[in-house]
């Protein structure tokens, strides 16, 4: 009896010690610069194309917020600057996108987007800074920051002189829940588009499903082999 419960306890150890670097490999961010990667890597996630119609305007003013217009999300300026437009891309000549949200505020801009759903997991959009194409920018890269404290920083310059004026993606997906994302532009013209968004907690990598699946087998394995050491003794 004394050495069954030993193995017992052995096993429980090692089944312990298996869960516990399987749930350190998916802990934490896991930054996306590539859409289609981000699209694998989530399941249900909405997408917000700023495609409203505007008729034959091509732009749309909001103020400090775009109030409940784009289900599931609230963009807002926090600076209450009320700068926040729809534009067409024809308005400033800007290619890669039809439609997009812009904030245009004196020195840095900063938008947060504050999901419907408190427990969102993952993110990701197309991001630009309109006044790096020939006008007055600051050095320094797009920001990111999420409700829980993390700052990520991206490689989206707000002071490069894009020559192709198109956007570049950044994603994220995190295994613990936010509630919103604040975009930081050291310029004075972030541009958002194809704001994509995902409620359902991530599952877990395939790497910690293996360590996990083979936990058991070795963790059995190593108390019959210490079970016919002590036989042969």
């Amino acid at each position: 009896m004394m050495k069954t419960t030993r193995r017992i306890g052995l096993v429980v150890a090692v089944l312990g010690f298996m869960v516990g670097v399987a749930e350190q490999a998916r802990a934490g961010l896991v930054v996306y610069n590539n859409r289609a990667d981000f699209d694998a890597a989530v399941s249900g996630q909405t997408m917000i194309d700023f495609e409203t119609s505007l008729g034959t305007d091509e732009f749309h003013y909001y103020g400090a917020t775009t109030g409940s217009d784009f289900g599931g999300v609230t963009f807002t300026d926090p600076h209450g600057s009320g700068s926040l437009f729809l534009l067409k891309s024809s308005y400033y000549d800007t290619s890669g996108t039809t439609q997009y949200l812009n904030l245009n505020d004196n020195g840095s801009t900063t938008v947060t987007a504050t999901f419907t759903n408190p427990n969102t997991y993952a993110f990701g959009a197309d991001l630009g800074s309109l006044f790096n194409w020939g006008m007055t920018a600051q050095p320094g890269d797009i920001q990111v920051i999420l409700s829980t404290g993390e700052t990520i920083p991206t490689t989206i310059e707000s002071d490069l002189a894009f020559s192709s004026k198109s956007l570049t993606f950044f994603g994220v997906v995190s295994d613990t829940a936010f509630s919103s994302v604040k975009f930081v532009d050291p310029s004075m013209g972030l541009m958002i588009d194809n704001f994509a968004f995902e409620s359902i907690q991530p599952v877990p990598e395939p790497s910690t499903l293996v360590l996990v699946s083979t936990a058991l087998p070795m963790g059995l394995g190593f108390a019959w082999m210490r079970r016919r050491k002590a036989r042969t003794a």
